[in-house]
């Protein structure tokens, strides 16, 4: 919980000294009392929610509790995998479940926007997909990460290194086989 406190407080753009728990807790809570009139308060948004501990998870519940003059000050955007579901239907996070305004489970890309999103990306970093990849190497790409965009970026990444030490252009399912057999 320390450590999430001291990523706020960093985040606020407020300094922070070597400080028990507690103290952080109320810079933090001054941080964002101290904010101007004007504003909607902030927006904490955690990536990879699903790993946070308990007490962690009951930190940012906590902070949800400040208010101005009825208008909540602090909104929480949690974003994980499943394992999140599981944890915050836990006895001990009732209070921070309680608070949940709205749920969305990404269902994982069909095969065809598999292989749209990675041409896609190629494209978005200036790249002419032909030239990139073949279409049997983006065809077994999106075959075997089954939806996953992060299995897509991470194979498809190195796929693109093994073709770069290997001065192939383009990438080739052979390429795209020796990067799945090396992640492995």
């Amino acid at each position: 919980p320390g450590e999430l406190l001291k990523a706020i407080l960093h985040g606020l753009g407020c300094p922070y000294r070597r400080q028990d728990d507690q103290d952080l807790r109320l810079a933090v809570a001054d941080a964002i009392l101290g904010l101007p009139a004007t504003t909607d308060g902030v927006l904490l948004s955690v990536d990879e929610a699903h790993r946070l501990g308990l007490a962690v998870l009951e930190e940012l519940r906590g902070l949800t509790n400040l208010d101005s003059n009825g208008r909540p000050l602090v909104r929480l955007l949690l974003a994980g995998q499943c394992e999140l579901e599981e944890k915050l239907v836990d006895p001990q996070l009732d209070g921070l479940y309680q608070r949940v305004r709205a749920q969305a489970r990404l269902q994982p890309l069909t095969r065809a926007e598999s292989q749209a999103y990675l041409v896609s990306r190629i494209r978005f970093a200036g790249g002419d997909p032909g030239q990139v990849m073949t279409d049997e190497a983006i065809e077994l790409l999106a075959i075997v990460c089954d939806g996953s965009p992060r299995c897509l970026n991470h194979l498809a990444d190195a796929s693109l290194q093994r073709g770069a030490w290997s001065a192939i252009r383009p990438i080739t399912r052979g390429e795209v086989l020796d990067a799945l057999t090396e992640s492995r």
